[in-house]
């Protein structure tokens, strides 16, 4: 297989995981699949030479990097929608905006970076199980472990994340 198939085998790959990360977004966003995976796909060449020559492979960098990126836009429009330094400063109408169905990128993060320090193979699990969508196979091989460890890290990953994310939404509604 050539560079030039590898390359497309990945920006298809890479697109197949933004589609699947976007189901968590409000209905109404604008981020399309193609321009998240044009976005992941370049920042891999800008940090590395050749995207297949990452040690756990260019999908599992994908999912990092589609993650970052979700979260960086979260951030943007949490500013701009807080007033920020060109911001609107008033909340998106809620015909836009369906909280019910969206996660909150930033928690999410918060969570998952405190969940690294305490178990970055659990967390590398969600990342690559909730962003990328992957199967428990796929994740397993990707990770060299087997599909049995990775039903078992998603569902501790998944009740340590319930756990996390509902302490800081219990705290925010006491504070309030």
């Amino acid at each position: 297989m050539g560079h030039t198939e590898v390359n497309l085998s990945i920006y298809q790959q890479l697109h197949r995981i933004a589609k699947r990360a976007l189901r968590w977004e409000a209905s109404g966003h604008s981020l399309q699949p193609t321009l998240l995976a044009n976005d992941a796909y370049m920042q891999m060449l800008h940090q590395q030479q050749d995207p297949c020559s990452e040690r756990q492979g260019p999908i599992n960098l994908g999912a990092s990097i589609i993650r970052r990126l979700l979260v960086d836009r979260a951030r943007h429009k949490n500013c701009l929608k807080r007033g920020g330094k060109h911001g609107r400063g008033k909340e998106l109408p809620p015909s836009i905006v369906d909280p019910r169905n969206a996660i909150d990128f930033l928690e999410l993060d918060d969570a998952l970076r405190v969940l690294e320090e305490q178990s970055p193979r659990v967390a590398k699990i969600i990342e690559l199980k909730f962003f990328g969508g992957f199967t428990h196979e796929e994740i397993g091989k990707q990770l060299s472990i087997s599909a049995r460890t990775v039903v078992n890290d998603w569902r501790y990953g998944k009740a340590w994340l319930y756990r996390e994310l509902r302490g800081a939404e219990s705290s925010e509604s006491s504070s309030a």
